[in-house]
């Protein structure tokens, strides 16, 4: 993201609790409250402290966007293409009806007045708060690198559907991957004893060679 920041996928580590969703908070005795997802609908993650957004965040497009007016790029996604807020090059707000599944449509923008691919944050608190999976292809070796729990808009796998394109149960295929992250796609396919591109195939995930 233009902030420096990652964008994760909607889902906390369990890849089932909609992090925008479960936004708690707590007030200590002084009256300061803190929340699970900050303002800018991001949080450090636990194990390393590197901040990350799951939905849009705010706090940037008030940087780049003006009230009413269209968005404009807040990032980009691992397969290349743009990310922006939830408004059209007329400044009407963007909703799911209007998004393909992974979140994302064809049309114009403020850069690109022809039109182009993008991916919409629509600022929601549901799973359709940030990208639900990939439109174009993403690099073998960014999927390797990528940080635990979906970073870097890396959307979380359907491990049940995959888990039955390949013919076996869920459990066995999230053993196969165990606790390691970022998970190792390369051993895991060896343990289920199916290439690497099979696995990603099943998973849903498009490599460059």
């Amino acid at each position: 993201m233009i902030s420096g920041a990652v964008l994760y996928n909607p889902f906390e580590g369990d890849g089932k609790t909609v992090a925008m969703a479960n936004n708690f908070t707590i007030t200590n005795s002084a009256g300061i409250t803190a929340s699970f997802v900050d303002k800018c609908a991001g949080h450090p993650t636990p194990n390393n402290g590197a901040y990350h957004y799951h939905g849009l965040p705010n706090c940037v497009t008030a940087k780049v966007d003006k009230t009413g007016k269209p968005s404009h790029i807040i990032g980009f996604a691992l397969d290349g293409f743009p990310i922006y807020g939830d408004r059209d090059t007329k400044g009407k707000q963007i909703t799911a009806k209007n998004l393909d599944q992974c979140n994302g449509v064809i049309s114009a923008t403020p850069e690109f007045q022809k039109g182009i691919y993008h991916y919409v944050l629509l600022g929601t608190a549901d799973a359709r708060s940030s990208i639900a999976c990939f439109h174009g292809e993403v690099d073998a070796s960014q999927i390797q690198a990528m940080p635990a729990m979906g970073g870097g808009g890396m959307p979380m796998p359907d491990t049940a559907a995959a888990a039955k394109k390949l013919g076996i149960t869920e459990d066995v295929l999230k053993a196969a991957f165990g606790t390691t992250m970022p998970p190792d796609i390369a051993a895991a396919a060896k343990i289920l004893g199916v290439t690497e591109a099979v696995l990603l195939d099943a998973l849903g995930i498009q490599v460059k060679p």
